[in-house]
């Protein structure tokens, strides 16, 4: 549990630091610009992943205790073509729409 919390406090402390850096590299008007467009593709994520990392997460440790190796790479692979496959659309949307 310490380590958890020691991890979170690290990634917010190097998200600060990359964040102060950048706006300082970049400028107002620049770092406000990749900050816009970190937001967008963010929410665009959304959609993508599909809440597939915990449906992942909750098969491999189903399949890892039955030790159903094949199954386990069956969901990884089905779960990568499905989010690369919703990825494209997305894409293809963006791509036709602007």
């Amino acid at each position: 549990m310490q380590e958890l919390f020691l991890v979170r406090v690290l990634s917010v402390g190097a998200t600060f630091l990359c964040s102060v850096l950048l706006a300082r590299t970049l400028g107002a008007e620049h770092f406000g610009i990749y900050s816009y467009i970190l937001a967008i593709v963010s929410l665009l994520a959304l959609p993508a992943t599909a809440g597939m990392p915990t449906l992942v997460l909750r098969e491999t440790a189903s399949t890892k205790a039955l030790n159903d190796w094949g199954k386990m790479k069956g969901i990884w692979l089905w779960s990568g073509f499905v989010i690369m496959t919703l990825s494209l659309v997305i894409y293809s949307f963006l791509l036709w729409r602007f």
